[in-house]
């Protein structure tokens, strides 16, 4: 008898456990997604705090600004080492040069600024993009970035 109750309960005990799993496995890929989303994002309301859209990366998210690949080696110079590419800085599209544009772009010019990682941004832009790209999307109406 003992056995026909326990062979009754094991599909309620099964399915109980694979809820319970499938519930406790959601819920950290949810939430890890959306702190990775933040973290390659500043929208418009956080950079209206700042002047500069370099005060507000360098404030909220200066992991952005982090050079991550060593020197590489280099026929063209004379040590044989340069510098690897910098974080380059993308105006809609349009390459600017290296961080210390955002020096130079008031906050009020943009509407949101984005982060690529070096794989992104290699897929999106091509090699040379070993360090990422700071992508500012421009604010409704702006003709340009406005250097200060």
């Amino acid at each position: 008898m003992l056995s026909d109750t326990r062979i009754r309960l094991l599909p309620f005990i099964v399915a109980a456990a694979l809820v319970l799993t499938a519930c406790g496995a959601l819920n950290p890929r949810a939430s890890s997604e959306a702190d990775r989303r933040r973290s390659d994002d500043l929208p418009e309301a956080e950079l209206r705090e700042y002047s500069t859209v370099m005060e507000a990366v360098q404030a909220l998210r200066s992991g952005w600004l982090r050079e991550r690949t060593p020197l590489r080696l280099s026929p063209r110079s004379g040590t044989g080492t340069e510098p690897a590419n910098p974080v380059w800085v993308y105006w809609d599209g349009t390459r600017l040069g290296d961080p210390s544009y955002l020096t130079r772009i008031s906050t009020s010019e943009v509407s949101r600024v984005m982060h690529y990682d070096a794989r992104a941004a290699s897929v999106r832009w091509g090699v040379g993009h070993e360090n990422g790209v700071i992508y500012l999307v421009p604010a409704v109406g702006s003709v340009g970035p406005v250097f200060r």
